[in-house]
């Protein structure tokens, strides 16, 4: 086997101390210098292997997290459809309503027709903001997202348009 020489300087302390264990260990100094730096070395690698693997595992961790929160409201939209009661129906009925009637979604027209009461009271929502919020989005526990907003337009988002629309005779 071919050596390379190492040359190195530590505290007096450290030297002394080092000296004592190969006397108790009844070891050559050049033997016990190999051992540390094998096992330096051996902590070293074992440590960056477990650091990859571990950024490995989050990132794996953090897509899989993306992928189950990317367009989760294509899963609920055919449970919403079926619940007349639940404020995403009421947001969605009310979404239709406007587009039949106008063509077009403004966000006005949405709040003015989920927030009356007494003259739309089959699309009201106690809570219409919070609740939209909540349809604007894929992150966090919420519902899914289904709609864009563009200034005061209102939109189906493209991910969800499909079974929006192939759910929509549920809904109006």
């Amino acid at each position: 086997m071919e050596t390379e020489k190492i040359c190195f300087e530590i505290d007096k302390e450290t030297a002394h101390k080092f000296n004592a264990a190969l006397m108790l260990n009844k070891e050559e100094l050049n033997s016990a210098l190999e051992k540390c730096i094998k096992s330096y070395i051996k902590d070293t690698f074992l440590t960056a292997v477990d650091s990859n693997d571990r950024k490995t595992e989050i990132a794996e961790n953090t897509s899989a997290a993306i992928e189950s929160n990317f367009a989760k409201a294509r899963n609920l939209i055919p449970k919403w459809a079926q619940n007349p009661t639940q404020n995403n129906y009421k947001i969605i009925k009310a979404y239709f309503t406007v587009l039949d009637e106008r063509g077009i979604v403004s966000f006005k027209d949405l709040v003015k027709l989920c927030t009356d009461k007494y003259n739309y009271p089959q699309m009201y929502v106690a809570d219409f903001r919070g609740n939209f919020e909540k349809l604007k989005t894929d992150v966090g526990s919420t519902s899914g997202k289904v709609f864009n907003i563009t200034y005061d337009i209102v939109e189906i988002w493209d991910e969800v348009v499909d079974v929006l629309l192939e759910y929509k005779k549920y809904f109006v």
